[in-house]
C-alpha cells in the first residue's frame, strides 16, 4: 500500500509557506511534568504563514490577559508593566 501525505494548512487548506505551530507554548510547557512534555509531537499543527501570524497576534492578546488575570509571567519572565 502506498500512502501519499500532502501537507496543508490546518486552518485554510493552503499548501504554500507552511510552518509548524506548537499548540501549547513552550513558556507554559516548561512547567508540565516530564511525562507530558516528552510527548510534544502531539501538539504540532501545520499552518501557513498567514494563518500562523494571525493566530500569534490573538494568542499574544490571550497570554497578556492570562498574565494579568492570574498574575503569571509571560514567557517565563515576570513583567510588572503588563
Amino acid at each position: 500500500m502506498i500512502v501519499f501525505l500532502i501537507q496543508i494548512c490546518n486552518c485554510c487548506g493552503s499548501e504554500e509557506y507552511l510552518t509548524q505551530h506548537h499548540v501549547i507554548p513552550n513558556s507554559y510547557r516548561k512547567f508540565f511534568p516530564i511525562d507530558l512534555k516528552s510527548n510534544n509531537f502531539h501538539d504540532i499543527l501545520i499552518l501557513c504563514g498567514d494563518c500562523h501570524s494571525e493566530y500569534e497576534l490573538k494568542a499574544n492578546e490571550l497570554k497578556n490577559k492570562i498574565a494579568i488575570d492570574y498574575d503569571v509571567p509571560i514567557d517565563g519572565v515576570k513583567n510588572e508593566d503588563v
